[in-house]
């Protein structure tokens, strides 16, 4: 899939959040049921599990919230998701 993350990196601009850390994030909230991105940006910061699996460095800090919600909706406007997502969603219902 990093091919399919390459393509939505802005050459210009402000730094975005990386896809696929943002992908990791999305899977930490909704495996451990963290109610909000705020509080998903609280466990990444001082959660060392959660940092880990997300790929954050102890010293990197963690994004603002604001700019996770921004990030996210841009990515799953993207035709990423249409790969990703529905193969998450049958594993789910398999494992059900």
């Amino acid at each position: 899939m990093s091919g399919l993350f390459n393509t939505l990196y802005a050459d210009g601009g402000r730094a975005s959040i990386p896809p696929e850390k943002l992908l990791r994030a999305q899977l930490l909230q909704a495996f451990y049921s963290v109610r909000s991105e705020r509080l998903l940006m609280e466990q990444l910061n001082y959660n060392l599990l959660f940092r880990w699996f997300v790929g954050l460095a102890i010293e990197d800090a963690v994004w603002d919230h604001s700019v996770f919600s921004k990030n996210r909706d841009r990515l799953n406007k993207s035709p990423w998701r249409l790969r990703f997502w529905p193969r998450w969603c049958d594993w789910r219902s398999a494992k059900a």
